[in-house]
């Protein structure tokens, strides 16, 4: 179809989702680059990375809009700190709190060590195996979850 005259690329790209749910982004052919209808749809990741390179340009204001949500979603939640840090045993206060969405907070331990984090599930998700730190639950799909 996409070869079809007849048929709107752009529009059909912009009602569609790429397989991260993020919305598809329709890069053209920079000026020059031929017929006013040829680009390409790709996803958010895709728009960063290959906007200037194969002749075609990607706006910036449709891509980097659902990134910065995830740096919003992504900032500290500091309920599951406060809660080890001013507790006489952290590991167990950690596990008795909640974080800013009311979810149940991880004890994430360093290696070899008795002293930790206490992390929201999204927060042990990214630090999981980073500075030490061992998470359960800490693999892609929790981080997913809670996106």
């Amino acid at each position: 179809a996409a070869l079809d005259p007849s048929h709107d690329a752009r529009a059909t790209c912009d009602g569609s989702s790429a397989a991260d749910d993020s919305p598809c982004v329709w890069c053209p052919m920079a000026e020059g680059g031929g017929a006013a209808s040829a680009g390409a749809c790709l996803s958010n990741e895709e728009a960063i990375l290959a906007d200037g390179k194969f002749g075609i340009a990607c706006p910036r204001h449709i891509y980097l809009k659902p990134a910065e949500a995830e740096v919003k979603r992504g900032l500290p939640d500091v309920n599951c700190f406060k809660a080890a840090w001013v507790a006489d045993n952290a590991e167990s206060a950690c596990g008795e709190s909640s974080d800013k969405d009311g979810a149940s907070c991880v004890w994430c331990q360093t290696d070899g060590d008795a002293m930790g984090a206490c992390l929201s599930k999204f927060e042990a998700g990214m630090a999981d195996g980073k500075l030490g730190l061992k998470c359960p639950n800490g693999d892609a799909a929790a981080l997913e979850e809670t996106l």
